[in-house]
């Protein structure tokens, strides 16, 4: 069943269900009901009542001409994705009414585009003010309070895998769903090891930040044919031992784990830690912008570079967002 078919079917059994005096709801109508939700995407206006209006500094005729305002509210009211009356007794996934939404998505972002080699993995919010159990705060986002979203972009912007996080208490569809004792339990780990499953040995390279990198996690990618890097914090479990503490800014060393991981530790005008499991310790360059305007060269580790320059795709997502008014 697709999408279309399914949202059309939950919609009128909810009419059933009710009781109420309602038409059922038509294919066409639905398609004119989701082609005016995206007119109102781009052509913003007070409120959604204002586009049947007849006053010249409202009136929309593209959408009073395709559906009547009446009709507009009452596919509002009762559009659904999923039965309320099939709710599991212990459900915990605060986003089942939406979860079938959720996972067609992700699965046709997957089948209409072919996902670039380089992605990364970050978060990303969605702004909302109003009272909702999963609303989060985020300070370092530019967006503060919102839905979070974990999302899987390439540097274009694509997102090809998300997810809405709903908290601690939430049942997040992040989570793995094997038992397999790998050593990935924190939250980042099981992040990114759900947004990288259909990646599996298909020559891909993620990248993420510190929040998500783990040595556990990246020696199961790397079992998985997953290439992955990312920042590391220092007080990450099992990080090899011994790097140089008095570095100079644009030096660098390394250690390689018993498993093939290496442990880059560079100085930019702070100490970087980079993991990663498919770089050598190969050195590359940086610029950097001084006060006078003037450019400094500094060596650096390739891994280092190619997470500077792969780490984007998500905030470009975000980026098109704004620019579209979709945020």
């Amino acid at each position: 069943m697709s999408i279309i078919d399914r949202i059309l079917f939950q919609s009128n059994l909810y009419i059933n269900q009710k009781n109420v005096s309602v038409p059922p709801i038509t294919r066409n109508e639905l398609y004119a009901f989701l082609g005016i939700n995206m007119v109102m995407s781009y052509h913003k206006l007070p409120s959604w009542t204002d586009y049947w209006k007849s006053d010249d500094d409202l009136s929309v005729p593209f959408v009073s001409l395709t559906m009547t305002r009446n009709r507009f509210a009452q596919i509002l009211a009762n559009l659904h994705v999923n039965d309320n009356a099939s709710v599991p007794e212990n459900n915990q996934d605060k986003l089942y009414k939406l979860r079938p939404l959720i996972v067609a998505l992700n699965k046709n972002f997957v089948k209409l585009y072919n996902v670039s080699r380089k992605v990364s993995v970050d978060e990303s919010m969605i702004q909302f003010k109003g009272r909702s159990s999963i609303k989060q705060y985020n300070p370092m986002k530019p967006i503060k309070r919102g839905y979070k979203m974990w999302v899987l972009a390439d540097m274009d912007g694509y997102i090809s895998k998300f997810d809405v996080y709903q908290g601690k208490a939430g049942s997040n569809a992040s989570s793995a769903d094997d038992d397999k004792d790998d050593g990935i339990s924190g939250l980042g780990e099981q992040v990114i090891k759900t947004m990288t499953m259909d990646l599996h040995n298909k020559n891909h390279q993620v990248y993420f930040d510190n929040y998500f990198t783990s040595v556990p996690l990246l020696e199961y990618l790397k079992e998985n044919g997953v290439d992955a890097c990312g920042t590391v914090r220092a007080v990450r479990k099992a990080l090899p031992v011994g790097l140089e503490n008095d570095l100079e800014r644009g030096d660098a060393d390394y250690r390689v784990s018993k498993d093939g991981l290496v442990f880059f530790k560079w100085q930019d005008n702070k100490p970087v830690l980079v993991l990663s499991n498919f770089h050598g310790a190969e050195i590359s360059s940086v610029h950097r912008t001084q006060k006078d305007g003037s450019k400094l060269e500094l060596s650096c580790p390739v891994a280092v570079r190619d997470y500077n320059q792969n780490m984007g795709g998500v905030d470009k997502a975000d980026m098109l967002c704004a620019v579209q008014g979709l945020n």
